[in-house]
Protein backbone atom coordinates (compact mmCIF):
# COMPACT_ATOMS: atom_id res chain seq x y z
CA UNK A 1 0.00 0.00 0.00
CA UNK A 2 1.18 3.52 -0.80
CA UNK A 3 1.94 5.57 2.90
CA UNK A 4 -0.80 7.88 3.15
CA UNK A 5 -0.52 11.85 4.16
CA UNK A 6 -1.92 13.14 7.81
CA UNK A 7 -4.33 15.92 6.26
CA UNK A 8 -6.66 17.69 8.93
CA UNK A 9 -9.02 20.57 7.73
CA UNK A 10 -8.64 24.14 8.84
CA UNK A 11 -11.83 23.60 11.24
CA UNK A 12 -9.36 21.80 13.69
CA UNK A 13 -8.10 25.85 14.21
CA UNK A 14 -11.51 26.86 15.06
CA UNK A 15 -12.37 23.74 17.46
CA UNK A 16 -8.79 24.74 19.39
CA UNK A 17 -8.96 28.13 19.32
CA UNK A 18 -12.61 28.54 20.81
CA UNK A 19 -12.20 25.89 23.48
CA UNK A 20 -9.92 28.64 25.33
CA UNK A 21 -12.63 29.39 27.96
CA UNK A 22 -11.74 33.35 28.16
CA UNK A 23 -10.38 36.37 27.03
CA UNK A 24 -8.16 36.78 30.52
CA UNK A 25 -7.45 33.34 30.05
CA UNK A 26 -5.84 34.26 26.30
CA UNK A 27 -3.91 37.24 27.85
CA UNK A 28 -2.91 35.19 30.22
CA UNK A 29 -1.38 32.35 27.40
CA UNK A 30 0.00 35.05 25.27
CA UNK A 31 2.22 37.05 28.47
CA UNK A 32 3.64 33.70 29.50
CA UNK A 33 5.26 33.31 26.00
CA UNK A 34 6.91 36.72 26.47
CA UNK A 35 7.85 35.37 30.08
CA UNK A 36 9.35 32.28 28.23
CA UNK A 37 11.02 34.84 25.67
CA UNK A 38 13.33 35.65 28.77
CA UNK A 39 11.23 39.83 28.28
CA UNK A 40 11.30 41.90 31.17
CA UNK A 41 8.86 44.50 29.76
CA UNK A 42 5.04 43.46 28.41
CA UNK A 43 2.98 46.03 27.13
CA UNK A 44 -0.72 45.76 26.39
CA UNK A 45 -2.55 48.31 24.54
CA UNK A 46 -5.78 48.39 23.11
CA UNK A 47 -6.76 50.63 20.00
CA UNK A 48 -9.92 50.84 20.35
CA UNK A 49 -9.89 53.29 17.35
CA UNK A 50 -8.45 50.40 15.32
CA UNK A 51 -10.40 47.86 16.52
CA UNK A 52 -6.65 46.10 17.99
CA UNK A 53 -5.23 44.88 21.01
CA UNK A 54 -1.27 44.96 20.44
CA UNK A 55 1.10 42.83 22.79
CA UNK A 56 4.41 43.49 22.80
CA UNK A 57 7.51 42.34 24.85
CA UNK A 58 11.25 42.93 25.08
CA UNK A 59 12.11 39.27 24.54
CA UNK A 60 14.33 37.26 22.31
CA UNK A 61 12.40 37.19 19.53
CA UNK A 62 11.58 34.14 17.55
CA UNK A 63 13.66 32.88 14.13
CA UNK A 64 12.81 30.95 11.06
CA UNK A 65 12.47 28.19 12.96
CA UNK A 66 11.26 29.48 15.96
CA UNK A 67 7.99 30.32 13.55
CA UNK A 68 7.86 27.11 12.43
CA UNK A 69 7.78 25.30 14.95
CA UNK A 70 4.76 28.08 15.90
CA UNK A 71 2.71 26.72 13.24
CA UNK A 72 3.20 22.92 14.20
CA UNK A 73 -0.07 22.46 15.98
CA UNK A 74 0.27 20.92 19.86
CA UNK A 75 4.03 20.39 18.92
CA UNK A 76 6.71 22.05 21.53
CA UNK A 77 10.07 21.16 22.57
CA UNK A 78 8.96 23.27 25.81
CA UNK A 79 9.00 21.14 29.33
CA UNK A 80 6.47 22.81 32.21
CA UNK A 81 8.56 24.14 34.95
CA UNK A 82 11.86 23.16 33.53
CA UNK A 83 14.82 26.08 34.53
CA UNK A 84 16.23 27.40 31.20
CA UNK A 85 18.55 30.37 31.38
CA UNK A 86 19.57 33.07 29.01
CA UNK A 87 22.17 36.17 29.46
CA UNK A 88 21.91 35.74 33.26
CA UNK A 89 18.40 35.25 33.57
CA UNK A 90 17.14 31.99 34.81
CA UNK A 91 13.34 31.26 34.61
CA UNK A 92 10.76 28.17 35.06
CA UNK A 93 9.29 27.48 31.31
CA UNK A 94 5.50 28.15 31.40
CA UNK A 95 4.23 27.16 28.16
CA UNK A 96 4.66 23.33 27.14
CA UNK A 97 1.47 22.13 24.92
CA UNK A 98 2.13 24.02 22.06
CA UNK A 99 -1.65 25.48 21.95
CA UNK A 100 -0.60 28.75 23.42
CA UNK A 101 -0.51 31.13 20.32
CA UNK A 102 -3.90 30.60 19.07
CA UNK A 103 -5.35 32.29 22.05
CA UNK A 104 -4.56 35.25 19.65
CA UNK A 105 -7.41 34.13 17.68
CA UNK A 106 -9.99 34.84 20.83
CA UNK A 107 -9.46 38.27 20.24
CA UNK A 108 -9.89 38.52 16.50
CA UNK A 109 -9.44 36.78 13.13
CA UNK A 110 -7.04 38.65 11.52
CA UNK A 111 -3.27 38.20 13.34
CA UNK A 112 -0.13 40.15 12.75
CA UNK A 113 2.98 39.49 14.47
CA UNK A 114 6.29 41.28 14.02
CA UNK A 115 9.22 39.91 15.93
CA UNK A 116 13.01 40.74 15.67
CA UNK A 117 15.66 38.27 16.84
CA UNK A 118 19.21 39.03 16.55
CA UNK A 119 18.63 42.28 14.77
CA UNK A 120 16.35 40.84 11.86
CA UNK A 121 12.75 41.80 11.80
CA UNK A 122 10.07 38.98 10.52
CA UNK A 123 6.37 40.36 10.38
CA UNK A 124 3.74 37.53 9.29
CA UNK A 125 -0.15 37.56 9.71
CA UNK A 126 -3.14 34.79 9.28
CA UNK A 127 -6.18 35.34 8.41
CA UNK A 128 -7.97 32.78 10.53
CA UNK A 129 -11.25 32.69 8.19
CA UNK A 130 -8.59 31.69 5.43
CA UNK A 131 -7.38 29.07 7.48
CA UNK A 132 -10.15 27.64 8.89
CA UNK A 133 -11.84 27.62 4.82
CA UNK A 134 -8.69 24.63 4.07
CA UNK A 135 -10.13 21.13 3.74
CA UNK A 136 -6.15 20.93 4.16
CA UNK A 137 -4.08 22.73 6.10
CA UNK A 138 -1.17 21.13 6.36
CA UNK A 139 -0.14 22.56 3.20
CA UNK A 140 -1.15 26.37 4.09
Amino acid sequence: MKPISLKFDGQVIEELSTKIPSNIFALNELTKNSYDAFAKNVSITIDINNSRLIISDDGVGMNEEDINKLFHIAFSKKKYGSKVSFNGMERYVQGAKGLGFLSVFKFGDNVTWKTYNKGKKIQFSVDKQDVISKNNVSRF
